[in-house]
């Protein structure tokens, strides 16, 4: 949500009142999160402490998205998996059926997954790696290599993820965006095909390129980690550029309105968060 709908603790201009009208106007939307590390009530505590009121339906992580994916691809119950990630991503996990092993344990997982871990250690990559090398599936929750803190850019899961791929040669299969699993858990709470909706984000390595994958218009904001001389050198490319989510406020309609931002009937918008010190829940 950090450059999206909030910066640290302070709501973006305009993100309380556009949620509202969309609301009250019939619009669905959805917040789809990379960060692995908060769980789904925590991010609604987050939301509904800025006015923001959602269903835990509506939230759309890739840590659930990671679990739901395993559960479906190798059966409830029927694999273990060593976690790298916060509690909240291994509850996921637990709450998807699936078997969390610990410690030394992890290394006879069927499954590495990792996520975001500020914990993150040697150890846990020695036990991550000898389990890859003994044959694990090796699955990350998301790529993104950093994200913005309360001190600058902090490394995110993409890091971590990394070190692992350096010391196994085995690559990750990402699950969050811009992967085809996050965009298939919004449309599904749509119920449609990707017609009508808009992505909103800050990042064009995650929501802007899902966007363009799967031919969806993309809306960048500004107030986050990219800026408009980012979009000269990447090959992402945006549908529009708005100086904030404020502007979605201006749209009141069929066809092209004020800032040539379209109506659409759903909007996902991108949810990067913010590291904390403390263990997130």
């Amino acid at each position: 949500m950090d450059g999206v709908i909030y910066i640290e603790d302070r709501p973006i201009k305009g993100a309380k009142e556009l949620f509202q009208k969309l609301k009250d106007s019939g619009k669905g939307y959805v917040f789809m999160t990379n960060n692995s590390q908060y769980s789904v009530p925590a991010c609604l505590r987050r939301l509904k402490s800025m006015g923001i009121e959602v269903e835990p339906d509506q939230i759309i992580s890739s840590a659930r998205v990671t679990a739901h994916y395993v559960r479906d691809t190798f059966g409830k119950g029927k694999v273990t998996t060593y976690v790298i990630g916060s509690n909240a991503c291994k509850a996921e996990m637990e709450q998807a059926g699936i078997k969390v092993l610990s410690g030394e344990e992890g290394k006879k997982a069927d499954l590495v997954i990792v996520g975001l871990d500020v914990n993150f250690s040697y150890k846990k990559l020695r036990i991550a790696s000898l389990a890859i090398r003994n044959g694990a599936a090796f699955i990350g929750t998301n790529a993104d290599a950093a994200f913005p803190g309360t001190e600058g850019v902090y490394p995110g899961a993409g890091s971590l993820i990394a070190a692992l791929e350096a010391s196994t040669g085995q690559k990750a299969t990402s699950i969050g965006k811009p992967a085809r699993p996050m965009l298939d858990a919004a449309l599904k709470y749509f119920g449609n095909n990707g017609q009508k909706t808009l992505i909103v984000g800050d990042r064009l390595d995650t929501d802007i390129l899902m966007g363009n994958l799967f031919g969806i218009d993309t809306a960048m904001v500004l107030t986050g980690i990219n800026t408009r001389k980012d979009v000269e050198s990447s090959s992402a490319r945006p549908t529009y550029i708005l100086d904030g989510i404020w502007s979605l406020l201006e749209v009141e309609g069929p066809g092209p309105m004020a800032g040539g931002v379209p109506y659409q009937e759903e909007i996902f918008v991108s949810m990067p968060g913010v590291a904390q010190n403390n263990q997130p829940e």
